[in-house]
């Protein structure tokens, strides 16, 4: 995906991961391999995080708040979890989706 896909999102805006990866949890993240591009990608914990967060119901703004009472934070990493999102989008991991009605 070239940068030109990889529009900008809202905060209000909710992902899901893209079908056919294999996830393998690791002490340090996880391993998600494409199979179809035949590409493997090396998640550290945070971005393991936001990546299994991307169920259809949690948007930017609720994973900003999770990850900052999760590492204890002052404020809500929001550059942070947008730049991850971005990486996500466009290696092809997450996608967005029409909100789901079970937000949790």
């Amino acid at each position: 995906m070239d940068g030109a896909e990889c529009q900008a999102f809202d905060l209000d805006d909710v992902f899901v991961a893209c079908e056919g990866l294999e996830i393998t949890p690791t002490p340090d993240g996880c391993v998600v391999y494409d199979a179809a591009r035949e590409k493997v990608h090396y998640l550290n914990p945070t971005a393991a995080v936001v990546y299994e967060l991307c169920d259809g119901a949690r948007s930017p703004r609720a994973i900003c708040a999770f990850l900052a009472q999760a590492y204890g934070l002052d404020r809500q990493p929001v550059e942070a979890t947008g730049d991850c999102l971005k990486t996500l989008i466009a290696e092809g991991l997450v996608r967005p989706c029409a909100k789901s009605f079970a937000e949790p």
